[in-house]
């Protein structure tokens, strides 16, 4: 039964199969331009619970989760962080300018970074704390928890390695900070932020190759991104085996707050030997294989281009088909019939086109006059034409009956339709 209890309070934590770690991390800059001069984030299982900056003045809340804490446990703890954080600011520009004076430096940029918090184990017991400066994007003094004493990592920090070893009591306080009071305050916001920090998202997986380092080598890569928690498993096979020649980036965090992961090998490419990548994540149910397939054959996009230009070819013979159909060049014949016979008429200037037409037809015929100047209007100015007769156009009839001669419509030199009741006697 106490151990059932245990199970459940260590679910409700969201430990178990993942070991949890809490974080603080401070960076503190001199002439880094459109850069804060001191920033700190607060990180669980690398998910950002906290930020402060110099710039906004302000420490704020990066989850729901965590506004319930504070409410809940310390409703003052915004104003105590804020009032501490501006405090450790003035810290951190006191402290840059020391290590400038001991490493001889005067102008130029420069940061001092602090990082510390602890591990809770993933059976929930074991626990580990660590505690690191760094200058300048270096190594420079770390606490040995088990030593109770500070490690140099630079001669610059044997100064600070001396006085603060002689002091046993802050070193004793150091330990007891990072293995209980940090250990504490993790398991706090386990217990809130179970519903987001206990999530598992499990991971995609992919292989893809290119050239490798050397002549006729490839680079194979398995690239598995997307998953949740950090903790992942990844390995390349090769014929059922672990390959032991494999080089494996550390994990990376994605925007999402989930992890990416990329695992290489090189091999000969005359290799015959199957590859595949292995990957174990809590959030699968059995180990994910993916083979790798060695290509074979032309490349694949060399047939895909020479697919697409035949394709294109055969489209632009079928629209060259359509368009030869549809255009009046090509059917300049077809579209207007059979040739008119041309009847000369009295005035060598003119002639009347008549168009050969069925001899059945009784109704009155339409001809065109053409002239030499060929104009397309005709002004009413007097010259004997009724309104209605020809239009603005340069079209009118006349029958029989008008008052107007063929000679002066000739004269006229006019383009104009007439109806002529007698047409049958003009064909052929």
């Amino acid at each position: 039964m106490l151990f059932v209890l245990l199970l459940s309070v260590l679910c409700a934590l969201g430990v178990g199969a993942e070991p949890h770690t809490l974080r603080y991390l401070y960076l503190g800059t001199m002439n880094v331009k459109d850069f804060p001069e001191f920033l700190t984030v607060g990180l669980v299982d690398n998910v950002r619970i906290r930020y402060f900056d110099s710039v906004t003045g302000h420490c704020l809340s990066s989850q729901k989760w965590m506004e319930a804490f504070v409410e809940k446990e310390d409703p003052e703890y915004w104003e105590s962080m804020n009032r501490r954080l501006k405090s450790r600011h003035q810290n951190f520009k006191e402290n840059i300018q020391i290590l400038r004076r001991r490493y001889n430096q005067t102008n130029g940029a420069h940061s001092l970074q602090w990082t510390h918090g602890c591990t809770l184990g993933e059976t929930g017991e074991s626990v580990s704390g660590f505690m690191r400066f760094g200058y300048d994007g270096e190594d420079f003094i770390s606490f040995n928890m088990e030593g109770l004493n500070w490690v140099a990592a630079k001669q610059e920090a044997k100064i600070t390695k001396d006085k603060w070893d002689k002091d046993q009591a802050l070193n004793h306080q150091t330990k007891g900070y990072l293995q209980d009071e940090c250990i504490h305050w993790l398991k706090k916001y386990l217990e809130y932020g179970n519903g987001d920090l206990g999530r598992k998202v499990h991971p995609e997986v992919q292989i893809y190759n290119r050239p490798g380092p050397w002549k006729n080598s490839i680079s194979l890569t398995c690239m598995v991104t997307g998953f949740y928690p950090q903790s992942i498993s990844v390995n390349w096979i090769k014929n059922g085996e672990v390959f032991q020649v494999s080089s494996s980036d550390n994990v990376l965090p994605n925007e999402d707050e989930t992890y990416q992961l990329r695992n290489t090998i090189e091999i000969d490419p005359e290799d015959e030997g199957s590859y595949a990548c292995h990957v174990e994540h809590s959030s699968l149910e059995e180990k994910r294989i993916v083979s790798w397939e060695k290509e074979t054959g032309l490349n694949t996009g060399i047939i895909v281009a020479v697919v697409i230009v035949v394709l294109l070819l055969v489209l632009a013979g079928v629209g060259f088909m359509i368009w030869k159909k549809v255009s009046p060049l090509f059917n300049r014949g077809a579209a207007q019939g059979p040739r008119p016979h041309i009847y000369r008429l009295p005035s060598p200037q003119s002639s009347v086109v008549v168009p050969v037409t069925d001899p059945s037809e009784q109704a009155t015929e339409t001809y065109t006059l053409l002239t030499e100047n060929n104009e397309e209007s005709h002004s009413d100015s007097g010259k004997g034409f009724s309104k209605g007769s020809i239009g603005d156009s340069g079209k009118g009839s006349i029958s029989g009956s008008s008052k107007v001669s063929m000679e002066s419509l000739i004269a006229e030199g006019k383009k104009f339709r007439i109806n002529l009741p007698f047409v049958s006697t003009l064909r052929k």
